[in-house]
């Protein structure tokens, strides 16, 4: 085989068909494809399930197994089988679900739970009958919302097995308002010590959650490594996916003991006098025939009842459409056979082991049991149905029994104090929140004493925060902490903050320092720094603007030279003169503000003046704008702006500065009536409070920013200085049309007299012409 490490065993199922009521001069041969690692505990146990499946669907069959070794295609192109069953991965299904699709045979898959391979349209001949990634998903979602936890990370195999749960696992944690915070992949192959190096970055996050999806051999490493990482301590928890546990006794004693107070969710399979009589056969007849009695296998796992069951499904079916083969092509026999699968997977009668059969089966009809690893066993703490949730009865809504946790803990793992209620296990510590020292833009980020939150830290950024964590249903204990040096300047760059805020994640053992928990300032949010951090939804404007001065607009002149113009105008001006001397003086300060413009519109203009223009911030973000570096000037102050923009480009200033929003708003609180923004220009990311990877926090904070986005904006405008010589207006009356209707009859009047003159002397200017016109 393709792979030297694993023993695939392709084998032949065949049974002689009989409808009933026919003698056995009409049976018909039935061969059946089955792909299965006979090098691996699911395999021989998968086996020898469909083995027993025939062999009580058609006790006097004699034709078990035939043609060991012959591939997918050889079963379909030379031995003719009418139906596949397997194969055991993921990876496997995918290309014989596409093989099975295109010659038209039927493949069943008790394993895959891969959705998109159900496909009806890509591969209409795949039937898979293992519950899929995206129901245990909703199921596992369901724990989660219970115990209230927000976050969880996602150890998952590097394979198709193992990523195709991640995309339904988000999605299903959206749905209950949580989220997956870092995904891990770990190869099959991967040594315990591999594996460690995998946790260790993980061990120093704040989120203890972790949801482990993987194969069994996998997840034995996984938990060994876990316990050696001091990971399976109190105040962790663990979710494993269906179908470890039932193996649970072939582990060996290390593997066990590291996987206490594991939690698992496994396919609720209903317990009957035929369950029990068939575990009982089986585990006779498998230990006698393959001689493992030693390893004390007393059942043959979900996945052996699915096997079962497939081939039982597959029987029937046969049984329903074999009599028509011989006047059928091989495509209408697939067909038939398909046809007849799905219809008749709802009435399998007593031949089903697992309870529901899962073809094409809908979501009311599964049944999860939640089970708590305690020693070498499982006790079920209760189920998840559709109707119910999670609880402790299957039939109506009850608390789960009580779970033993890692470390033999029986209080439940909380990331966060509630406000009120429980403490956080996982060491309750006062974050330590970098803030940048910066000289100028105090509106935004300062380290001066806040008398409202009574501690230093204050600024529009600083604010913000404070708002939203008093809005949190639970408490945070922080205090900020300047980024600055012995001088009382700050003491490198942004980036270099949010450096700090990584540190504090992946340096901390190393070199014991006391880094930053997370970061709250003008810090944008970039592409690159969130390689390092996580960020909050911003908290300001987004995009770049562009400050220009303003100028006044020029009047334009008419010379009147009419008479009867020059007395309706007169009269008009009248009237205006009686209604401005009618409004208050704040109204006539309004009216006589005078009419400004920008200089500049647009940054294409300012380009093809080439004229110098001004930024702050990171250069290279001008860099999509096209603008000639050379023409560029930093300026890190409203002063400096002041200052350059005053100047103009002719006397060694600029023509305009670019900056991000929020330091222009904060420009224009100050400098009110010279300069005006135009924008955006570019597109950014706004500003954003940076966390340490996998912080539980940034979830949380990011929905109270949403909720309190109007108090935010609000709170902007409070934190800005007021400009010193912006007119105020004060309307002390109101003033109705019907106040001047004397002055507008007036008006009126006059001006209808005016425009009567105005056609008299027309009339007699042309008097002569018309005189002519009548008498010829």
């Amino acid at each position: 085989m393709d792979n030297p490490h694993i023993e695939k065993m392709e084998q032949g199922l065949g049974w002689n068909a009989v409808a009933d009521g026919e003698n056995l001069s009409s049976t018909a041969k039935f061969d059946v494809g089955v792909i299965l690692d006979m090098n691996t505990w699911l395999g021989k146990i998968s086996w020898s399930c469909m083995l027993m499946a025939a062999d009580d669907f058609y006790e006097d069959s004699e034709d078990d197994v035939v043609n060991a070794g012959l591939s997918a295609y050889e079963f379909i192109t030379k031995v003719r089988v009418r139906a596949i069953m397997g194969p055991q991965t993921s990876s496997e299904s995918k290309f014989v679900a596409e093989l099975g699709s295109k010659f038209h045979v039927p493949t069943i898959s008790f394993t895959s739970t891969t959705p998109f391979l159900s496909s009806t349209t890509r591969t209409p001949y795949f039937i898979p009958t293992a519950i899929s990634d995206s129901v245990q998903a909703k199921v596992i979602a369901a724990l989660i919302q219970t115990f209230k936890w927000r976050e969880a990370i996602l150890l998952m195999e590097d394979s198709d097995f193992g990523i195709g749960i991640a995309s339904h696992l988000i999605d299903s944690f959206q749905d209950i308002d949580a989220s997956i915070s870092h995904k891990c992949m770990i190869s099959l192959p991967s040594t315990i010590s591999q594996i460690l190096q995998k946790l260790g970055p993980l061990k120093n996050m704040q989120v203890k959650v972790f949801v482990v999806h993987a194969s069994y051999d996998l997840v034995s490493r996984i938990f060994v490594a876990a316990k050696e990482a001091a990971m399976m301590s109190e105040g962790y928890a663990w979710i494993l996916t269906y179908g470890t546990t039932d193996y649970l006794h072939l582990m060996d004693p290390m593997a066990i003991d590291a996987m206490q107070g594991v939690v698992s969710v496994n396919p609720y399979v209903a317990a009957s006098n035929r369950l029990g009589e068939f575990k009982a056969k089986w585990k006779n007849k498998f230990y006698v025939k393959k001689n493992t009695s030693s390893l004390q296998l007393d059942q043959p796992g979900i996945f052996g009842l699915w096997a079962y069951d497939a081939v039982w499904s597959l029987a029937t079916a046969a049984e329903s459409v074999h009599n028509t083969w011989n006047q059928s092509t091989p495509v209408s026999e697939g067909a038939k056979l398909l046809d007849s699968l799905l219809k008749g997977a709802s009435n399998l009668g007593g031949g089903v082991m697992s309870g529901n059969f899962y073809i094409s089966g809908s979501l009311e009809r599964v049944k999860f049991e939640i089970v708590n690893v305690i020693g070498s066993y499982k006790k079920r703490v209760g189920f998840w149905t559709l109707a119910h949730g999670i609880s402790r009865s299957l039939n109506h809504k009850a608390p789960l029994y009580d779970i033993l946790w890692p470390g033999d803990s029986m209080r439940t793992p909380n990331t966060l104090e509630r406000k009120g209620g429980l403490k956080r296990k996982t060491g309750q510590k006062k974050l330590r929140i970098g803030i940048p020292v910066q000289q100028e833009f105090h509106e935004l980020v300062n380290y001066e004493w806040n008398p409202f939150s009574s501690r230093n830290g204050n600024g529009f950024s600083i604010n913000v925060f404070d708002m939203v964590i008093a809005s949190l249903p639970y408490n945070v204990s922080y205090e900020y902490i300047p980024y600055m040096n012995g001088n009382g300047r700050m003491k490198g760059t942004y980036d270099d903050i949010i450096h700090e805020v990584y540190l504090q994640n992946i340096m901390l053992i190393k070199y014991k320092r006391k880094n930053f928990d997370a970061a709250v300032g003008d810090i944008s949010i970039t592409q690159s720094r969130s390689f390092y951090v996580d960020f909050t939804v911003p908290f300001s404007d987004l995009g770049a603007s562009m400050l220009v001065p303003v100028e006044n607009d020029a009047e334009r002149k008419d010379e009147v030279k009419s008479n009867l113009t020059k007395i309706v105008v007169s009269f008009w001006l009248f009237v205006v003169l009686i209604l401005t001397s009618s409004y208050t003086a704040s109204l006539s300060s309004m009216l006589t503000v005078q009419q400004l413009r920008p200089t500049a519109t647009n940054v294409e203009d300012l380009i093809r003046s080439g004229t110098s223009i001004g930024y702050m911030g990171d250069l290279t973000s001008t860099d999509k704008l096209g603008i000639d570096k050379s023409r560029l000037k930093a300026y890190y102050s409203k002063e400096e702006f002041n200052d350059a923009l005053s100047r103009g480009s002719s006397h060694g200033g600029v023509s305009a500065i670019i900056a991000e929003t929020p330091y222009l708003k904060a420009f224009l609180s100050k400098y009110c009536n010279n300069y005006t923004m135009i924008g955006p220009v570019y597109k950014t990311n706004g500003f954003g409070f940076a966390f340490s990877k996998g912080s539980p926090l940034v979830n949380d904070i990011s929905r109270e920013m949403t909720r309190l986005s109007g108090d935010i904006e609000n709170l902007f405008y409070k934190s800005m200085d007021e400009c010193s010589n912006n007119p105020t207006v004060a309307v002390k009356e109101r003033l109705a049309v019907g106040s001047f209707s004397g002055l507008f009859l007036i008006t009126g009047l006059t001006s209808a007299v005016a425009l009567l003159l105005y056609i008299s002397q027309v009339i007699y200017k042309q008097r002569h012409l018309l005189h002519y016109m009548n008498h010829h």
